[in-house]
């Protein structure tokens, strides 16, 4: 039997159910939720809770004695208060913009895009001036580009300015020592895919000369000699050129890592920030729905990223043995 989940209020948006509503239920914990808003956060607008063992259930959404009447005589009983109706800070824009209050378009029940902007702007650069934000840069008014680029934003806007104006190269020293997973980290997905390939392709190749290694070092151990064989020296040798070859070849990688990931940054907020400038005049839920999307960083892209990283080299190894 299907839920009737009238008079009460979606999680993302904070708007109260409809009959025409298109709702999506979270088949992990159970929330209801605009099929818009589910969309809007690429899956549960409580997935941040699901770790924590959530489960939704009805008193969640303080659908108390008050959500028995209809949502006019609420939406009135709440004007009278010199309140309204928006999400709480645990909804789905929660991780983007610290006050939704002022921000929540009351017919969209969605944030506004340049008031979102400026939220995450006065958090992230309390001090630019009105001349600074003047400034263009991937473009886009510096401003949009801070709050686009999110956490570190001052370091990459050196690096974009340099490129801009001085036509110079820089080296990313995180994605140098964290390749591939600082691709994921900073929404990078295709290129975060080829070097995540490159690396698991190196590591599944260092699997067999590890091996016979082991298997040289088993052999010197359980002869119980002094000193090793000159056929055991000879063997080891051997077993080492290949593992060299591949970290020579994974250290190669991430220069490569190291010296484009600038690049690809800024094409990817350069190109980002030229469709929302160009969508926002006459479609601002598209533009919106790319700015979140693609804006600031992923931990969640961080965590299958490793996983993938670490654990299937080993299925894969293990698979075809």
């Amino acid at each position: 039997k299907q839920m009737n989940f009238e008079n009460m209020k979606c999680d993302g948006c904070g708007r109260i159910f409809e009959k025409e509503d298109d709702v999506v239920v979270c088949p992990e914990c159970g929330t209801p939720q605009h099929r818009r808003c589910y969309e809007l956060c690429n899956g549960c607008v409580n997935s941040e809770k699901h770790k924590l063992g959530f489960e939704w259930q009805k008193e969640n959404l303080a659908c108390d004695s008050q959500n028995d009447s209809k949502p006019e005589d609420k939406d009135r009983n709440n004007t009278d208060n010199g309140q309204t109706d928006t999400p709480s800070d645990s909804g789905m824009f929660s991780n983007i913009a610290p006050e939704l209050g002022d921000i929540i378009d009351p017919e969209s029940g969605l944030p506004r895009l340049d008031d979102l902007i400026e939220s995450r702007v006065r958090a992230l650069a309390p001090g630019i001036t009105a001349e600074q934000r003047s400034e263009h840069l991937c473009g886009a008014e510096l401003g949009t580009t801070i709050s686009f680029i999110g956490n570190n934003a001052a370091a990459y806007v050196k690096k974009f300015r340099k490129r801009e104006h001085e036509r110079k190269h820089t080296f990313n020293w995180a994605a140098f020592f964290f390749t591939p997973i600082w691709f994921f980290y900073r929404k990078l997905y295709k290129a975060g895919a080829v070097f995540i390939s490159l690396m698991i392709s190196l590591s599944m190749l260092m699997a067999k000369p590890s091996q016979d290694i082991l298997a040289i070092y088993e052999d010197i151990y359980q002869s119980g000699a002094a000193m090793i064989t000159e056929a055991q020296y000879s063997a080891l040798l051997k077993a080492m050129i290949p593992i060299m070859i591949i970290e020579a070849i994974t250290f190669l990688v991430r220069l490569i890592a190291g010296f484009t990931a600038d690049k690809i940054y800024w094409n990817h907020c350069r190109q980002s920030l030229e469709k929302i400038e160009e969508l926002k005049s006459y479609d601002e839920v598209t533009a919106l729905g790319i700015y979140l999307k693609r804006c600031s960083t992923s931990f969640i892209a961080v965590f299958v990223a490793l996983a993938a990283y670490y654990f299937l080299p080993q299925i894969l190894i293990s698979f075809f043995g």
